[in-house]
């Protein structure tokens, strides 16, 4: 329900901060609970795991929030400033679109021991190569790649 609420399409600072706080509060009580059963004992790994995983995305839209990110096509993070797509929608839908800002760059979250390690880095080019999966594959049916292999000689080549 939570990601539901401020983690899904629709999208703001505040209301991911709120779901920290809110996740925060709950991974405190799932730790000072006793577990009744050791049947219980799936329940509490599942539901740890679950706001773990919640934290993690949590923080990493924040994080992007904060560095200037903006609504991209997934998804809408209001902006007070921004602009509603109709006058009819809800103010939730105020939002500005990413220009471009942040598209160069990937970001990379790591998680340990309860902690995050938010960094960014710049997206590597797509490469040259004519490696696509169709070209390859033809090369592969026509034995290109064992031509001229001398311990592979004969072995699936294109018979004349």
């Amino acid at each position: 329900m939570r990601m539901s609420r401020y983690g899904a399409h629709i999208r703001s600072y505040e209301g991911i901060r709120t779901a920290l706080m809110e996740n925060r509060i709950q991974r405190q009580r799932i730790e000072t609970s006793g577990i009744n059963s050791p049947s219980d004992l799936k329940h509490y790994y599942r539901l740890r795991d679950l706001l773990v995983s919640q934290k993690a995305y949590l923080e990493a839209m924040e994080d992007y929030i904060a560095h200037g990110g903006k609504s991209r096509g997934s998804y809408l993070i209001y902006d007070e400033h921004g602009d509603k797509p109709s006058e009819k929608l809800p103010e939730c839908f105020r939002s500005l679109l990413e220009q471009h800002g942040m598209s160069g760059l990937i970001q990379e979250l790591e998680y340990y021991q309860d902690t995050s390690r938010i960094s960014w880095r710049d997206v590597r080019p797509i490469p040259e190569d004519d490696c696509w999966f169709e070209a390859v594959w033809k090369r592969y049916r026509e034995g290109e790649y064992f031509k001229g292999n001398k311990a592979g000689a004969g072995y699936l080549q294109k018979q004349p």
